[in-house]
């Protein structure tokens, strides 16, 4: 075996095997396509190894004002956060998001109430067991 690592950019070809490796090896989901990725290969060409990064937008907090909280019962405050969710999820979503280049958006959850919000956004865990989900598009 050679020690010495060419890294490069990945090949467009490439990015299936990779990605099929990721899935694999079960690590979380990200799009290989929209991503940089780079390969690490030996001096004989073979592929040792890749690392991918991608944009991202971190949404979060999510606040619901003290005032709106003690005058409206449990029901309202989740109709708002449920409001400003959806609203968020549209706009990251739009044209907007997409021309930015940025294709996905995470957010830290802390109870269950938000983390049925988050899962009727279609966002996934990112950790199994972790409270951290992602939305990719």
């Amino acid at each position: 075996m050679n020690l010495r690592m060419n890294v490069r950019p990945a090949q467009p070809l490439e990015l299936r095997l990779l990605d099929e490796e990721r899935i694999r090896l079960g690590y979380e989901a990200v799009k290989l396509d929209r991503s940089l990725v780079r390969v690490a290969e030996d001096e004989s060409g073979e592929l040792c190894g890749f690392i991918a990064a991608q944009k991202v937008w971190r949404v979060e907090p999510l606040v619901l004002l003290s005032e709106f909280r003690r005058r409206a019962p449990r029901a309202a405050w989740m109709r708002a956060a449920y409001a400003l969710g959806y609203a968020m999820d549209k706009l990251l979503l739009s044209d907007v998001a997409s021309y930015s280049g940025q294709n996905c958006y995470f957010c830290f959850v802390k109870d269950r109430r938000m983390q049925r919000l988050v899962e009727a956004l279609k966002m996934v865990q990112v950790f199994r067991g972790g409270r951290t989900y992602a939305r990719l598009w």
